[in-house]
């Protein structure tokens, strides 16, 4: 009975701490007049930035690989003009091993993702042979995950891509996929499109978006391969 009571007292006091991710930017400028290729003082803040939210708690930093400008840059422009900059996400992963760090911002297709995520497998190996060897110094990439958007949004079928890249299983048919995946969607739009209107949750324009995407990067395609 005692140790009942003792156990259940160990679970009722237990605390479980949550995972803190913080989303940044890799630096600021206060205006577009300012802007500078990215130097050592720059990342010299960055990695103090790091340093206070990892100690405030933080265990997973989301590093958007360009840095933001504050004034006279439209929201969209600050998501082209500003150059990217994966090597300090790099870095930061290289000196916060004991953090997440997830690279996001400049991905824009499948062979770019392969070759970051090779970086890592590399780097992981090398650690597997060092482990048996005695240790010695590595080098590849630290990050352990990577961040896309507009991409996927621009060429959804690349999703199909992504997921054999991640399981690395290149067996998958990507056309069938594709095909069951269209057909899914299709009966899922249709039967919301049938809803009477006071349960419709969506658009027609809504609905009928993501096969305007799908239909624009087969054309894409098409046209790639035939030049």
């Amino acid at each position: 009975s005692s140790s009942s009571s003792s156990s259940s007292t160990t679970k009722s006091d237990a605390i479980l701490v949550p995972d803190v991710s913080v989303k940044c930017r890799i630096g600021i400028f206060d205006h577009v007049d300012e802007m500078h290729p990215l130097n050592e003082t720059d990342f010299d803040d960055l990695r103090k930035y790091v340093a206070t939210i990892q100690s405030a708690g933080a265990n997973h930093v989301i590093l958007h690989a360009r840095p933001a400008v504050l004034s006279g840059l439209s929201p969209v422009k600050n998501r082209i003009v500003p150059d990217v900059n994966h090597e300090f996400v790099e870095r930061i992963a290289a000196e916060f091993p004991d953090m997440k760090v997830t690279l996001n911002s400049g991905i824009q297709n499948l062979s770019q993702l392969e070759s970051l995520q090779n970086k890592g497998r590399r780097r992981r190996r090398r650690l597997d042979d060092d482990d048996d060897n005695g240790g010695t110094e590595t080098k590849g990439s630290r990050i352990s995950s990577h961040m896309a958007g507009r991409w996927c949004l621009r060429r959804p079928l690349d999703l199909i891509g992504i997921e054999a890249l991640l399981q690395q299983n290149g067996e998958n048919d990507t056309h069938m996929v594709a095909k069951k995946a269209i057909e899914k969607y299709t009966d899922y739009a249709l039967g919301m499109a049938s809803l009477p209107s006071n349960r419709q949750r969506f658009t027609m324009s809504e609905l009928c978006l993501p096969l305007f995407l799908v239909v624009e990067q087969l054309r894409d395609d098409y046209d790639y391969e035939e030049k």
